[in-house]
């Protein structure tokens, strides 16, 4: 018997019908021999690769399978950091695969994102690369006749993004382990892992659980006991789905098999009245059983078009995030630059005035005194007269000093 219960669609998103473009979200769950274990992996294909679908669905069946032989391995073999040289070697070998189908060392055509886990009763390890997300916790209930908590020990992997609207990265570049998280993962007892469209359900701007979602989400299918197969399906072929997005959407919800009285309710309470929030970002690095093997390249050309390679839709234009921040910020600092330049060359052009100024000052002296003898020779100059004009060139001397 499976230790898990779990339930998962992907659905064409309106944009896709549109251009009878077929959907490109894919994913596979698969459960060991024993029950103990839960792989689950899921892609989402570039709207700019022709072959994306080929890509999401060849990458989410090679991690599914890899992972599962990996929990037989993790039976007798406690993880370290050989857990991240096999999904490195994973990534390796799918790239590999998709060079075999694509008889061409270019695997650009197929490209597309992963979001996968690994997961047992006593924790696992989740894997990202671009955008999608990946959420768990684990039940608590803190009295017998109030609701479940849902966000106990609460994780959250949040999509990687590009610095254009719409763009992010993908297992089939050439950068990929610049982008590669491995997370661990506690002792979880839901999982929900989704692309980016199902991310627009579940959470607010792909960064912020949406409680009154994921709380009845996950209610409702607890109490169903998973009988409804069609019910995420039919979640998210809602007309209210489709006014979020209208790209294709993916999302798949396990939980552990335990005992809960049913029928019963769930919450998710503010992050804040829990424990400190497990998080992976694309800034966290912690050795062996999180690693992030990302450095991204910073980005400088404000002003250009993204590569089309790492563009999730050809259709959808690409306009740089925050441009109108950006350019207040750069017109500000032109406008300070603009000031300092005039002030240097208004202060330099003074000085250029004040220097003959001293200078002719400076010789005064010598000149009154040459009048002075001229003036003391002829008979028509009385000493009076020498004497203003000695007092005249000292005081315009006195007023003039500060200038040097």
């Amino acid at each position: 018997m499976s230790n898990w219960l779990h339930s998962g669609a992907s659905v064409v998103g309106q944009s896709h019908l549109t251009t009878s473009t077929p959907c490109q979200d894919k994913f596979e769950i698969q459960t060991s021999g024993d029950g103990e274990w839960l792989a689950i992996a899921v892609c989402d294909g570039a709207g700019s690769a022709e072959f994306a679908e080929i890509g999401a669905s060849v990458t989410s069946n090679h991690f599914c399978k890899e992972l599962i032989k990996l929990s037989q391995e993790l039976s007798t073999r406690l993880p370290g950091e050989w857990i991240n040289d096999f999904v490195i070697d994973c990534v390796i070998r799918v790239r590999e695969q998709l060079r075999k189908v694509a008889k061409s060392d270019d695997i650009r055509k197929y490209h597309c994102t992963l979001v996968a886990a690994l997961i047992g009763k006593s924790g696992g390890f989740s894997i990202h690369i671009g955008d999608g997300a990946l959420l768990g916790g684990s039940f608590a209930q803190t009295s017998n006749s109030g609701p479940i908590e849902l966000n106990s020990d609460f994780f959250i992997s949040k999509p990687e993004n590009g610095e254009y609207a719409n763009e992010t990265y993908f297992i089939t570049e050439g950068s990929w382990v610049k982008h590669l998280r491995i997370s661990p993962l506690p002792a979880l007892d839901w999982l929900i892992v989704c692309t980016d469209g199902g991310a627009s359900l579940a959470l607010d701007n792909e960064l912020d659980v949406k409680p009154n979602f994921v709380a009845p989400f996950i209610e409702a299918q607890i109490n169903q006991k998973f009988a409804d197969s069609s019910y995420v399906e039919n979640i998210l072929s809602d007309s209210k789905a489709n006014k979020l997005t209208t790209d294709d959407k993916t999302i798949i919800l396990a939980v552990r098999n335990i005992s809960i009285t049913l029928p019963t309710n769930f919450q998710f309470s503010s992050i804040e009245k829990n424990a400190p929030l497990k998080r992976s970002n694309p800034s966290s690095a912690d050795p062996v059983t999180r690693t992030t093997v990302k450095n991204i390249d910073p980005r400088t050309a404000s002003n250009s078009k993204p590569p089309a390679s790492r563009t999730k839709s050809a259709s959808t234009s690409t306009r740089p995030k925050s441009s109108l921040k950006r350019n207040l910020v750069l017109g500000f600092s032109s406008l300070i630059v603009l000031a300092l330049l005039i002030s240097g060359a208004l202060y330099f052009y003074l000085n250029s005035k004040s220097l003959p100024a001293s200078k002719s000052t400076t010789a005064s002296p010598a000149k009154a005194t040459a009048e002075k003898n001229t003036n003391s020779a002829s008979p028509s100059n009385s000493d009076a007269e020498t004497k203003t004009g000695t007092e005249s060139t000292n005081e315009k001397i006195v007023n003039e000093a500060p200038s040097r």
